[in-house]
């Protein structure tokens, strides 16, 4: 039997995290939204983002930051977690990467890949109704993706 856990895991692509919680509302528009805090797990946090390497915490941060998933059978998807600053010796005081998402995105790294293969292969138009953000937003995510 599968937990809860696993499945939101498998549906919001968030190998190496640990879920806190998750709510399914609805926004202002009417459309429902899966809202998941999570935090990376122990051998993923902490972690520059250039270099890859463990670092001391700097400091935390007050709130959480959000990033935007894939859709899930039309429920827009948005994960939640608290970021920290490390210090690393090589590149100094940064954000720690997540396992989930690019440095400096505000998207995942799948609806970054799916947003730059729609770029690529079907009409900027229906690309921006698809992924349910505008053009300018889906150039971002393939200059990202571009440097992976």
């Amino acid at each position: 039997m599968v937990t809860a856990d696993t499945l939101l895991k498998k549906i919001a692509s968030v190998n190496n995290s640990v879920i806190n919680s998750y709510d399914l509302t609805q926004n202002k528009f009417g459309e429902e939204v899966l809202s998941i805090n999570l935090r990376p797990d122990k051998n993923h946090s902490n972690r520059c983002p250039y270099c890859g390497a463990k670092c001391p915490i700097y400091d935390r941060s007050a709130y959480p930051r959000k990033w935007r998933a894939l859709d899930a059978g039309g429920i827009i998807v948005e994960l939640y977690s608290k970021t920290v600053r490390v210090c690393c010796p090589k590149h100094g005081v940064v954000t720690a990467a997540v396992p989930w998402a690019f440095h400096d995105s505000g998207f995942t790294k799948d609806f970054d890949l799916m947003s730059t293969y729609f770029a690529l292969n079907i009409n900027r138009s229906i690309a921006s109704q698809i992924m349910r953000c505008g053009w300018h937003t889906i150039m971002r995510c393939i200059s990202r993706v571009k440097k992976y």
